[in-house]
């Protein structure tokens, strides 16, 4: 009998300004040591995530960077999939997509071009592949702001793009949020670094989005490198996005000064500060804080469609380009590592809680706006010269070998690990928030005051309704793969057969006792499961009798009992339906519905510091 092939893995991270993908896989045809990049987009380099239209075509990556006036270009759309910053964007007045729907065809239809170029791409570089009969997971990062529900809609989006749907034996998974996955790649490809106990802050800094993780790296002599999340992942709206939206502003106001005397159209002015954006200023801003950049007191940048010759004191155009201040770049930076300062503080911080008597020995930076040599600068400037934190006092920071591209490469090496030794790199994390079920339970009137009540026809007892029987907690530690919960339903005889519902609620409180009951404050709807257990027999479930001398007793039931496995993941949380020790797989006999609507995003706890220093202050 052959041996069961090792499957194809391809990890996806959709960055809000660029898109990485990479593969590996090991068979005796095919043998990789790391995970393989892919390099070759239409277009060099890493793939822009960005998308247009015209004439029912889509163009995507590098294609949208053509000089073409009548291209309108959706690009920076990715931390709107979740609906709550979305509005909250909207409403500030910020430009955003038209609507929520527009923002996931986006999302589907860069997908759907991201998918057929992987698929061309793999057939190129492994021709011994057959593609539909490979057994291939692919997996994608989520930012650590993301709800599971948000996560799913991901899922679910890159179905609908073709991801799963070309082989029986294709999957579409969620992995490890971004800051978890680029810690896994630098143990996975710097473990020579770091020895047993080493604490390490990864700070996964991009175009959207910084996000925290805090681990204890376990380096023991013949065993595989693994770590421990020491709290849950963070992060917050901070990143190189930003950085363009100011330069945007401030373009902006200097254009329509000089409008008049450039032969400026003013409603072009939008355009032509997107192409800028992309164009010049992107070269300046990855280029500054180096050591060629260091002596430039004011750069130039091009602006399209203005003649070479024409200038304008207003607004400061010099020879059709817009001469920009590095002070005002540094401003504009310095934005961004102000609200990243305070996100590492409270990170720094918490291990007053986490690891009192432990410090902080790394700090490593990855991504995007992490590679940037000003923030490394910055950030080596305030936390190991000036302004080092009691709990981090001899920090080092450094930055992972592959900064764009580690979150990518972190997916991989943890899902082959997992596959190669049963055992993950991140073998110890801290759950996120605490998950409950909601439930009905025997009324007892010391406990459910003011509680909903209803008697149950097949027993007769009375029952507080929307009751909240908690899981796991908030920091609980997950070593385990599976968290099992038992269910019973009673079933009168003869009663029609329907589906049972159950609703799994949240609740991102860290201080004080959780919610019981849905009626009070901080609970929220996660996800509705129906459970289908129609098919069965009642011959398997267990007979309630009514016997001779029980006259008020109800009349003989059923009690129907199953249980749900719940697998809670590093962004996401998946679930089965188990029955008499087996798990339950009839067609459709198990379904998930998540309230991505309905999340309640977590307190930025560095945020709310701050308000009370201010308090204080005041």
């Amino acid at each position: 009998m052959a041996a069961p092939r090792e499957p194809l893995l391809v990890g996806i991270d959709v960055g809000m300004t660029c898109t990485g993908v990479a593969y590996i896989i090991r068979s005796p045809a095919i043998e990789m040591v790391e995970p393989r990049t892919i390099q070759k987009w239409p277009g060099n380099g890493t793939v822009p995530t960005s998308l247009s239209y015209r004439r029912n075509k889509i163009y995507w990556g590098f294609q949208t960077q053509q000089e073409d006036e009548d291209l309108e270009v959706h690009d920076w759309f990715k931390i709107f999939l979740d609906k709550r910053e979305y509005e909250k964007f909207r409403l500030r007045g910020d430009d955003v997509p038209p609507s929520h729907a527009d923002v996931k065809a986006y999302y589907r239809d860069f997908l759907k071009m991201l998918y057929a170029h992987i698929k061309k791409m793999l057939g190129t570089e492994l021709p011994a592949l057959s593609f539909g009969d490979e057994t291939i997971e692919f997996i994608f990062s989520v930012p650590t702001t993301w709800s599971p529900g948000v996560a799913e809609d991901l899922r679910t989006l890159a179905r609908e793009a073709g991801f799963g749907q070309d082989g029986v034996n294709h999957s579409v998974e969620i992995g490890l949020t971004e800051a978890e996955a680029a810690a896994v790649c630098t143990l996975g490809t710097e473990s020579e670094r770091y020895t047993d106990g080493d604490i390490m802050l990864v700070v996964d800094a991009g175009g959207g989005t910084t996000d925290l993780a805090l681990l204890r790296a376990e380096v023991k002599q013949g065993s595989r490198p693994t770590l421990k999340q020491l709290d849950e992942v963070r992060g917050d709206e901070i990143g190189s996005v930003e950085i363009d939206v100011a330069f945007a502003r401030l373009a902006e106001e200097r254009l329509l000064q000089a409008a008049p005397y450039i032969g400026l159209e003013p409603s072009s002015i939008t355009s032509v500060i997107k192409k800028m954006c992309k164009g010049g200023f992107k070269v300046i801003k990855e280029e500054y804080g180096t050591e060629d950049s260091d002596h430039l007191h004011v750069r130039a940048i091009v602006i399209p469609g203005v003649a070479g010759h024409l200038s304008s004191e207003a607004g400061n155009i010099q020879k059709g380009k817009l001469m920009l201040k590095m002070s005002d770049m540094k401003r504009m930076f310095d934005t961004q590592l102000e609200k990243m300062y305070r996100l590492i503080d409270s990170q720094l911080n918490r291990m007053r809680t986490v690891a009192p008597h432990d410090q902080v020995k790394y700090l490593v930076l990855s991504g995007g706006l992490g590679s940037s040599e000003y923030v490394f600068k910055q950030l080596e400037k305030r936390y190991v010269h000036e302004r080092p934190n009691v709990y981090a006092p001899y920090l080092r920071i450094v930055t992972t070998n592959y900064p764009h591209l580690a979150v990518v490469k972190g997916l991989l090496i943890e899902r082959l690990q997992k596959l190669k030794f049963t055992k993950s790199v991140l073998r110890v994390r801290k759950c996120r928030q605490s998950l409950g079920i909601l439930c009905e339970q025997l009324y007892d009137p010391a406990r459910h005051k003011g509680a909903k009540l209803k008697v149950d026809p097949t027993d007769g007892l009375t029952y507080a309704v929307d009751q909240i029987s908690w899981f796991i907690r908030q920091g609980d530690l997950i070593e385990t793969e599976s968290i099992e919960r038992g269910f019973h339903r009673n079933l009168a005889k003869g009663a029609p057969r329907e589906p049972y519902e159950s609703r799994i609620v949240l609740c991102n409180s860290r201080t004080g006792p959780l919610p019981s009951s849905m009626r009070e404050d901080g609970v929220e709807l996660c996800c509705v499961m129906k459970s289908d257990l129609t098919a069965v027999d009642v011959k398997n479930f267990e007979k309630v009798k009514k016997h001779w001398w029980q006259f008020k007793k109800k009349p003989t039931y059923y009690k129907v009992v199953y249980n749900i496995r719940f697998m809670i993941n590093a962004a996401n949380i998946e679930s089965e339906l188990w029955f008499n020790g087996k798990k339950y797989s009839m067609p459709n006999s198990f379904q998930v519905q998540f309230e991505s609507g309905m999340w309640r995003p977590r307190p930025k706890e560095h945020l709310q510091e701050r308000q009370q220093q201010l308090d204080l202050a005041l």
